[in-house]
């Protein structure tokens, strides 16, 4: 009767990022679900993961504010952009700050048509993980990792231009606000958007250099021709 169109979506494990365009209508909600946790939000830019190993599930938010409760019936938890909560058995903890992203601090050229990205520690971290995408709003990944090192090799990327996303792990297993770094800088949405939305700037991606002797060699900038 009032139009409105309620989105539902269950988490059993693993994680998901999810970038929810305003609704007009007030009455229309979107929703993650996992067993200890249900986010619900009406525009936003978010992401939900579930251990269930480790009995807790955790909502970090990118843009917008998301409310977090235990389940349908219980009060949600406010929680705004750049902060994340972890709900266990016990309920929902209060809101903390989110790590910031590590700052690119090179690429190089390694064995073969590897790419290796190098970037800056960053304090309380206990991991990073490292994404690259022939697209701005990443829709196209084309390889992804997970380290402790301050640095990730990629193979089989021959001369492919990329974007690269880097993000901060803390000891608590929340995942910390995203850079995304194209032709030398980090490239941030406008506020209250997300690098997914269509109306992203047109930023050409990375592209490397390669020799043929196989040395490593620094990032060549840019996507004209010449430089390819």
């Amino acid at each position: 009767l009032t139009d409105s169109l309620d989105r539902n979506f269950r988490l059993q494990a693993g994680r998901s990022r999810s970038s929810v365009t305003p609704m007009s209508n007030p009455d229309s909600n979107f929703r993650v679900t996992t067993p200890l946790s249900v986010s619900a939000v009406r525009g936003t830019d978010f992401r939900v993961g579930f251990d269930e190993g480790a009995g807790k599930a955790m909502t970090e938010v990118v843009g917008g504010t998301v409310g977090v409760a235990p389940d349908e019936e219980k009060d949600e938890v406010g929680v705004p952009r750049g902060y994340g909560v972890i709900g266990t058995p016990e309920g929902i903890q209060p809101p903390v700050k989110l790590l910031q992203p590590p700052e690119l601090a090179s690429l190089a050229r390694g064995g073969g048509d590897a790419v290796v990205v190098s970037f800056k520690p960053v304090e309380g971290a206990k991991a990073y993980r490292v994404q690259l995408a022939g697209d701005l709003p990443f829709r196209d990944v084309l390889a992804e990792s997970t380290t402790e090192e301050s640095s990730v090799s990629f193979p089989g990327l021959g001369s492919t231009p990329f974007f690269v996303r880097l993000t901060a792990i803390a000891t608590s297993g929340l995942e910390g606000v995203p850079g995304t770094y194209a032709s030398g800088r980090r490239v941030d949405a406008p506020e209250g958007h997300s690098a997914r939305d269509e109306g992203a700037p047109a930023i050409p991606p990375l592209q490397t250099s390669m020799r043929a002797d196989g040395r490593t060699s620094p990032a060549t900038i840019g996507t004209d021709p010449a430089l390819r």
